[in-house]
């Protein structure tokens, strides 16, 4: 029986192999496909709801109205629900099915049920076909193909009364991928419709490229084409009509593989008997393709290339093919391949080319059916940013040196231009794409620094990752700088090159940013983000043409991400490279921004800086700098050069150096009274550079310094700032009794300078009968849980509310003089020993969860730190070594308790008695039987003598007389750990024991109970 099953099982999967072996013989890759039909589910309507009526797989859409009715006509309801006169109507192909209905006789409405999703394949043909009919007084019925991308397609139906078929012929792109649905419907969108209409029997089908080229458009055949028009003339005898040697060159060994053009009409391939082929575009007429062979099995190499056509600047192409294996190709090595070869025009370097080996391979997913089995392979290429280019595509079958053997069919070789969004939405993904100037890089170092990133709207090259801003705007109105905004109706800017403009001093193969504008005005154009890392030096270069502007020229401005501006150099009106030498933070990367502008923004309504023309910029870069050369640009001289600071300590100082009074750069202003002035400005005190901070008349103000700095979690700092006022704010006249005075203050979280606790306050007077110096008032911070960002403001005067009836709080005039402000790290001791000993210059800010240090150190005595995971298994194995220790314990008491208490042996066959006789006799006094005949007395012998309990035990009287109740202790503890089979032996013996027992007489019984009790 083994030796049968197994021949059996042999003999079968032989027979497998062989069926697939002939299966795939008789399907080479030539083989013609045939169109097909494509699912629709519940396409005649036959499933549907039984309460509304909804067809299943269909989706409801539109208007609800009792008065309309949508949904399956099932024969079997009255006509009168769907809202029909008669049932005349409601009949298709003399026969009352299931099919579609709406009905809405009385209000003009939209209702609609569009099928389940169709998914389309690209670059192919479909007939969508439906029955209906309708009689509609206002608007139409439709059947419309929904869920394309860019459009909607719709058939009306003729509103006769009469049924009627109707189809709508599709041809997909390229690139089609949408799932589509069939929209049956009452009226359309905003187009409502008053009558009825009735469908049924919808279908969708695959049509070959044969079947869709005889289709006549007609009352009820729509024609649809979505595809992407070819271009004509730029590729040369692409079709094979005929070998046209004028634009294409055979090249490669002649001699072992040829080039050649065949019929392909259902025609037979040379070398392969039975196999037939038919061109992927057959539309009837006479029809032939590229054949590319070798002469015999050893193989060969051999090339065909097309002519060269140019690709101008911001072309876009997707230059394509369809290819066919004769059933044979090698796929080892390249096999058959195709390439795109490309270069500059004029240029004498090579070729560059991309390339897809064994174009013949092909799967299920990528062989067309509506092409007859030919699969649609394509490159893209776009044009050069600079000059022109020129291509050409070649085909091959092998490689010089690697020959292969087989053949391959080509057909169609075609151009479609697309449009640069297209091409931008489709070229990253595919996998063959090329890339003329895929040599020059941008090496700047500032994202899109060299302009060569740009999109193409409306035909304009827009730069990628710059923004345009504009004087007055979000980006510019802060820092002291005006709000209105300037009219930049007339600028433009866009990406150009050498062509473009001859003057700017562009390289031939290099772009450039134009900024124009034919009126005065004030714009830039922002770049991206530039990280400068911490304790770092560097140097941005901006290489720009400002011939051809007037008014104030150009400018350069450094911005922080905040807004506030870390440097400028304005009034530009010649070409040149102007440099800054960036000194990074200390502690913390910053990211600062390249603003290029035509004009500039100002603190006077955005009047005094505007400029009109047209302003080149070659290239933004950064790089790698030192602090010599640092010290450098601070003491240059140069109009092209500037030192510029983003670290903290150096920020408070900076100032708009273009103004005759140095407004401050990296300080906002806050102020109660918005219409009297306010001053914060460089000055000189002393010999050294201060910030003079004025309330011309009475105000409360606040100046924050916004370069914010980071308070590390669980760190601890000291935040310093000196100020002076020059005498006593007492003695200004216009401050009245209970104003208020110089405060300071940090600023952290969701507070600001009006509602943070962390301040000093109410200073009117800073010099002492011993000094007219200076007073440093000191902030201790210390860190808290997470990190947290904090900003230093200085105010006068504050703006306190007051309950109603009370006198308000007079404003503030004076002037503080500001200078060392200072951030330096702390320790927990000095935390501690100013929170013991606060003076009236010093203030604490908090930032824990405690109050004081030493709470925290209290709280680490008691809390138990993270458990690593290397603890955690040290833990787990101790308390599993713990518990082998106390099982090992527990066992040696168990088996030295067992050794000093053994039990009793239990007979592993048959007892030598049998209890079911055995009778329990009163212990101490045998039970005496009576001869009659002779009258002798026999003793009975003593059964308990005999049991299990006993057998091994001394024979005196006291053993001998236990009792039944002892008995059944005694088993019940020897019972107690044995194994299953010694259970159920114990369990048999109580039982007969039991069942003994029973048997005995009663006065025996209390005898027995008696001893029992005497014996316990």
């Amino acid at each position: 029986m083994i030796k049968t099953n197994w021949m059996k099982r042999l003999l079968t999967a032989l027979c497998v192999l062989c069926l697939a072996f002939a299966v795939t013989a008789a399907l080479p890759a030539a083989t013609t496909a045939k169109a097909e039909n494509v699912s629709l589910a519940n396409g005649d309507f036959s499933s549907y709801s039984s309460t509304d009526y909804s067809p299943s797989n269909w989706t409801k859409s539109g208007d609800n109205n009792s008065e309309i009715f949508s949904g399956v006509y099932d024969g079997k309801a009255g006509f009168d629900e769907h809202g029909f006169e008669n049932t005349g109507v409601l009949v298709h192909d003399n026969d009352y099915k299931d099919f579609l209905v709406f009905n809405s006789k009385s209000f003009t409405a939209y209702t609609a049920f569009s099928s389940a999703a169709i998914n389309l394949t690209p670059n192919s043909y479909y007939q969508f076909t439906i029955k209906a009919k309708a009689d509609v007084a206002v608007g139409n019925a439709y059947f419309s193909i929904t869920g394309l991308e860019d459009e909607e397609i719709s058939l009306p139906i003729v509103n006769d009364g009469i049924w009627s078929t109707y189809k709508i012929y599709l041809a997909t792109d390229f690139d089609t991928s949408d799932a589509v649905n069939i929209t049956l419907s009452l009226g359309k969108d905003e187009a409502k419709a008053r009558g009825w209409a009735m469908f049924d029997d919808v279908s969708v089908e695959s049509l070959t490229a044969y079947d869709y080229a005889a289709i006549q458009e007609s009352d009820n055949i729509l024609v649809a084409d979505i595809s992407t028009p070819y271009v004509d003339g730029i590729i040369n005898g692409g079709d094979f009509t005929v070998l046209d040697y004028s634009s294409w060159t055979v090249g490669g060994d002649k001699n072992n593989a040829s080039v050649s053009v065949i019929p392909a009409t259902y025609t037979e391939i040379p070398g392969q008997d039975d196999v037939t082929v038919t061109a992927p575009n057959f539309n009837g007429t006479t029809n032939n393709v590229l054949f590319i062979s070798s002469n015999d099995e050893n193989g060969g190499y051999i090339t065909l290339t097309s002519n060269e056509f140019t690709v101008k600047p911001d072309e876009y192409y997707r230059i394509s093919y369809f290819v066919l294996d004769r059933g044979d190709t090698a796929t080892g090595g390249t096999g058959a391949t195709a390439k795109l070869l490309y270069k500059y025009a004029g240029s004498s370097e090579d070729f560059k080319n991309v390339t897809e080996n064994n174009i013949q391979t092909s799967s299920e997913s990528t062989a067309l059916s509506s092409h007859f089995g030919w699969t649609e392979k394509c490159f893209y290429i776009a044009g050069s940013s600079f000059t022109d280019a020129v291509a050409k595509i070649e085909f091959a079958l092998g490689a010089e040196n690697s020959p292969v053997a087989g053949g391959v069919l080509i057909d169609d070789v075609r151009v479609q231009k697309l449009t640069p969004e297209r091409y931008a939405e489709i070229a990253p993904d595919a996998s063959i794409v090329a890339d003329i100037d895929g040599d020059i890089s941008d090496t700047t170092g500032v994202t899109n620094g060299a302009f060569m990133n740009y999109t193409i709207t409306d035909g304009v090259r827009v730069p990628a990752n710059w923004t345009q801003v504009i004087a007055g705007d979000n980006n510019t109105a802060s820092y002291g700088y005006s709000n209105v905004q300037v009219n930049a109706d007339n600028a433009d800017f866009r990406v150009v090159n050498s062509t473009d403009v001859a003057y700017a001093n562009i390289g031939k193969y290099e772009m450039a940013l134009e900024m124009t504008s034919s009126t005065n005005t004030a714009f830039g154009m922002r770049s991206a983000a530039i990280s400068i890392a911490s304790a770092s030096y560097n140097v941005i270069d901006v290489d720009l043409c400002a011939l051809q502007v007037s008014g104030y020229g150009a400018s350069i401005v450094l911005r922080r991400e905040n807004g506030a501006v870390v440097s400028k150099i304005e009034n530009i009106l010649n070409p040149g490279t102007y440099s800054f030498c960036v000194k990074g933070d200390a502690d913390a990367a910053v990211n600062i921004y390249v603003e290029i502008w035509l004009g500039l923004f100002d603190r006077n309504q955005n009047m005094d800086k505007l400029a009109a023309g047209s302003l080149y910029v070659n290239s933004v870069s950064l790089t790698k700098s030192n602090e010599t050369a640092y010290d450098a640009y601070s003491n240059s001289t140069s109009g092209n050069q500037a030192a510029a600071t983003v670290d903290f300590t150096d920020g408070w100082l900076m100032s708009d150096d273009s103004y005759e009074d140095k407004p401050l750069l990296n300080w906002t202003l806050s102020k109660a009274d918005e219409n009297a002035k306010v001053e914060y400005v460089v000055t000189t005190l002393d010999d050294e550079d201060v910030i003079r901070y004025t309330n011309v008349s009475p105000n409360a103000s606040a100046i924050t310094l916004t370069p914010s700095f980071t308070i590390s979690a669980s760190t601890y700092y000291k935040v310093s700032v000196q100020i002076k006022i020059n005498g006593s704010l007492d003695d200004i006249d216009t401050n009245e009794e209970n104003y208020k005075g110089v405060w300071a203050g940090i600023i952290t979280g969701e507070n600001t300078y009006d509602s943070t606790p962390f301040t000093i306050k109410d200073i009117k007077k800073t010099a002492t009968d011993a000094s007219d110096e200076f007073i440093t008032l000191e902030f201790y911070i210390r860190g808290g849980s997470a990190d947290a960002s904090a900003s230093l403001f200085i105010g006068m005067g504050e703006n306190i509310q007051v309950a109603e009836g009370e006198d308000p709080i007079p404003f503030t005039q004076g002037t503080v003089y500001i200078k060392g402000i200072a951030v330096e790290e702390s320790s927990t001791t000095e935390y501690t020993d100013v929170m013991n000993d606060l003076k009236g210059t010093q203030a604490l800010v908090n930032l824990a969860d405690t109050e004081t240090p030493e709470e925290d150190d209290e709280d680490d005595t008691t809390t138990t730190n993270p458990v690593s995971s290397e603890m955690l298994w040290m833990t787990l194995g101790s308390i599993f070594f713990a518990i082998v220790v106390i099982a090992v314990v527990v066992l040696l008491l168990v088996r030295h308790y067992a050794k000093k208490h053994p039990k009793s042996a239990k007979p592993l066959g048959r007892p030598s008695y049998d209890r079911k006789n055995a009778m329990t006799a009163k212990p101490g006094k045998p039970k005496t039987k009576v001869d009659k005949a002779s009258g002798a007395v026999e003793i009975e012998p003593d059964i308990n003598r005999f049991s299990d309990d006993n057998e091994n035990s001394d024979a005196s009287g006291a053993d001998q007389s236990q009792t039944q109740q002892t008995s059944d202790d005694t088993t019940s503890s020897d019972d107690e750990g044995e194994n299953t089979d010694g259970q159920e032996q114990g369990d048999a013996q109580d039982q007969n024991a039991q069942q003994t027992s029973g048997e005995t007489q009663s006065e025996d019984n209390e005898q027995t109970d008696t001893d029992n009790s005497e014996n316990n």
